[in-house]
């Protein structure tokens, strides 16, 4: 048996491992949406996990992908760099926007909203070259380096609004074609009813049956209702919580007055208005509402127990 042994020049083999890592795949990017094709979401962890839209209701959910699942996406672009609005192609909702409480539901809506469809360009990262999706009326909804910007992630219980920071592996997706089911009418949320008084003598006491609420998540933390400068629409002004003093009158501390787990405006905390007038209603609360939160200001202009009037406030 006769064995060959050769060498090679050391320039010649670091040549040679140059050429040979150079033919190494990189982190593939994500190709962009098309205009007119509909696409469904890959989870960057699970191929069979897709967002769909519910049609039951208007909270934006994840789940295992089925051809007649509501998760095939239209993206129109919307005239900037790499932003669309992203559009159910079964239920014509828009989904809407990221920029509400951390953790938060994301819901869907017949307004368009701008998304920016990023990509992760962290080097060595295990979200490199995947796609995150932030709406654009927020910060640094372009740069991963950072918890800034609140992007499409998945949840428990949903489609929730959560970092997108390079590595946060739950806000990152891809995306594939595929085919939309028949068109499908959206089941939209119902109005809230009117508070109503629920008996003859709440009604002649001017007591209300109106919603409790709890310390829990986000509540109003206070209500004024004041003049418009250069206006005289309010006769008597409201501020609510009352403002006591504790201790001596000269050396008292100023606290503010609460219930002990909810807010209740008692009747006799009033404003009186002028008929024809205007006025400002502000509304302190807690924490940024989520989009799933509806506030509404129900108004008894004579006193009697009835609200004549209930207004959803945008």
């Amino acid at each position: 048996m006769t064995l060959s042994f050769f060498s090679v020049p050391r320039r010649t083999a670091t040549l040679l491992a140059a050429w040979l890592f150079a033919l190494l795949p990189l982190a593939a990017a994500e190709a962009l949406p098309e205009e007119g094709k509909t696409y469904r979401f890959v989870h960057i962890n699970s191929e069979t996990t897709a967002i769909y839209d519910p049609v039951e209701h208007n909270g934006l959910l994840h789940g295992t992908y089925t051809e007649d699942l509501h998760a095939a996406w239209t993206f129109e672009p919307t005239g900037n760099e790499r932003c669309y609005y992203i559009r159910n192609a079964s239920t014509g909702r828009y989904i809407q926007s990221t920029a509400v409480a951390l953790s938060s539901s994301i819901t869907l809506g017949s307004t368009p909203v701008e998304f920016y469809v990023g990509e992760d360009a962290v080097a060595g990262a295990s979200t490199t070259g995947w796609l995150y999706f932030a709406s654009t009326d927020q910060d640094k909804y372009t740069s991963t380096l950072s918890d800034g910007a609140l992007g499409l992630n998945r949840g428990s219980g949903g489609v929730l609004a959560y970092y997108v920071r390079s590595g946060r592996a739950n806000s990152y997706w891809r995306l594939e074609e595929a085919t939309a089911p028949p068109a499908v009418e959206p089941v939209e949320p119902e109005e809230p009813e009117p508070a109503v008084p629920h008996t003859p003598l709440a009604q002649r006491l001017g007591i209300y049956k109106m919603a409790c609420g709890t310390f829990a998540g986000c509540y109003v933390r206070s209500l004024t209702i004041r003049n418009i400068s250069g206006q005289e629409g309010v006769l008597q002004g409201l501020n609510y919580p009352i403002e006591r003093v504790s201790g001596s009158a000269i050396a008292g501390n100023k606290t503010v007055a609460t219930a002990p787990s909810a807010y209740t405006l008692f009747t006799e905390d009033r404003a009186v208005v002028r008929a024809g007038g205007t006025m400002r209603l502000t509304i302190v609360c807690s924490a940024t509402p989520a989009r799933t939160y509806t506030v509404q200001a129900a108004f008894d202009w004579d006193g009697d127990g009835i609200f004549e009037a209930v207004q959803t406030l945008d």
